[in-house]
């Protein structure tokens, strides 16, 4: 936040000198709680934002709270999107496969210590999918995170956030074979 706010004019020629070389689609990559302090939205094809909202403070998250705790947010995101006529892209979205993966899912430091909870990481994916598949607003996500080597990743004593050879994996498989 402080970071944009400094460098009002910086990004504006940026996204200003990148059209004239670039003629994709752009947008910016805000963090979950930073999304109303971007001032430049309007110059951009769509919203970006780093969706790592609290969903959760249970050690293993019911679903039904999880959405719950998601209508507020699903509101807001939609007024945003609303307000600036801009869709909205989850940048990142993912939750640690551990105890207490709603809380503040920001957090990556890596705890050891923390137990793995395949289910808490499950649940919080399918509450996510849940909640904005099917907006008109909302255009999708990329999940965090997702490694090249698939063989060697994720797994049933990992508890970092890659959903890779985990049970999320399959939530966000028979999610997408569902509803695609």
């Amino acid at each position: 936040d402080h970071f944009i706010s400094k460098r009002k004019k910086f990004f504006n020629l940026l996204i200003k000198y990148v059209r004239i070389v670039y003629k994709g689609q752009l947008t910016y990559c805000a963090n979950w709680d930073g999304i109303n302090k971007v001032d430049f939205w309007k110059q951009l094809d769509f919203i970006g934002i780093d969706s790592y909202f609290t969903l959760s403070t249970e050690k293993t998250p019911k679903l039904s709270d999880c959405k719950s705790q998601l209508k507020t947010i699903k509101n807001m995101l939609k007024s945003v999107s609303k307000g600036y006529n801009k869709k909205i892209v989850f940048t990142e979205f993912g939750f640690q496969s551990r105890d207490y993966s709603g809380l503040n899912p920001w957090s990556w430091e890596k705890n050891k210590q923390t137990p793995v909870n395949l289910k808490a990481q499950s649940v919080c994916y399918q509450a996510v999918l849940e909640t904005f598949w099917g907006e008109d607003w909302f255009l999708g996500g990329f999940s965090w995170k997702w490694h090249l080597d698939y063989s060697k990743s994720g797994g049933n004593y990992d508890n970092s956030y890659t959903p890779q050879n985990k049970p999320a994996e399959k939530t966000i498989s028979d999610f997408y074979l569902t509803h695609l």
